[in-house]
């Protein structure tokens, strides 16, 4: 993803992430129970996307989370805050227009996707993944950017 548009503003995704920004997005991933959300076998990636947005939105967090993986395209990866999250989620959460709810919704699944299967190959090659009689599991393939969400 380079850049999208939302609420008449540029956004972009979080790039070069600080540990602090790494520990925040994992913590929030967990209290919304996306921590565990994997595309299950035969599932298409235009069901697992539905089914990921769904689960988002049910958390409560889909707003906390978006605010924590965009920027403003003018604002470097190094000055994301918690505050900064929160008033991009605020300003989210205002948006009225068709265009700009499509957008965010193709958004989160976009970005969600990609975290979570970054997340689960970083995990992986910690070494901490695998317990003993555990099998590796294969790599998620690559998410398309800003995946299109059937209307509901």
């Amino acid at each position: 993803m380079e850049h999208i548009e939302i609420g008449g503003q540029k956004w972009r995704a979080v790039k070069r992430s600080t540990i602090e920004h790494d520990f925040w997005l994992m913590k929030h991933i967990r209290e919304a129970g996306l921590d565990n959300v994997r595309i299950r076998p035969g599932e298409k990636p235009e069901d697992f996307a539905v089914r990921l947005l769904h689960e988002v939105i049910g958390s409560g967090k889909a707003f906390t989370l978006l605010g924590g993986m965009l920027l403003p395209e003018s604002i470097p990866d190094e000055q994301w805050s918690p505050e900064r999250a929160e008033q991009t989620a605020v300003f989210i959460r205002g948006l009225a227009g068709d265009d700009d709810k499509a957008a965010v919704k193709s958004a989160i699944i976009s970005l969600l996707t990609g975290f979570l299967e970054a997340g689960l190959r970083s995990y992986a090659d910690s070494g901490t993944a695998l317990t003993a009689g555990s099998q590796p599991q294969p790599e998620p393939q690559q998410p398309q950017e800003f995946v299109p969400v059937p209307p509901y």
